[in-house]
């Protein structure tokens, strides 16, 4: 038989295990596009490198997804996603990205 003493020490016991650790991602949730002139666009390109087509221009302040990173041509290249239409996604030179 269990005796009520027996189910608060249990009960106790349970409170004191390590919880999981759910992994979160380091780094900021967002970056948006910083350092392009007043009168210019950053270029959303279909590749790694200048050579590729330009998807759409992007202005200082625009809100953008890091997907991921790579280096092509000694410059680091970052796929992103717009925030706004994830769907929309190309590569942009990292160095124009900040939190």
């Amino acid at each position: 038989m269990i005796r009520p003493i027996h189910l608060a020490v249990a009960a106790s016991l349970a409170l004191l295990a390590p919880l999981p650790v759910l992994a979160t991602a380091d780094g900021p949730d967002f970056y948006r596009v910083v350092g392009v002139a007043a009168n210019d666009m950053l270029n959303l390109r279909r590749g790694p490198g200048t050579s590729f087509e330009t998807i759409v221009g992007l202005p200082n302040g625009r809100e953008v997804d890091l997907l991921s990173r790579e280096t092509h041509g000694g410059t680091q290249w970052c796929l992103v996603a717009l925030r706004e239409t994830p769907q929309l996604q190309g590569f942009v030179a990292c160095r124009y990205l900040g939190e």
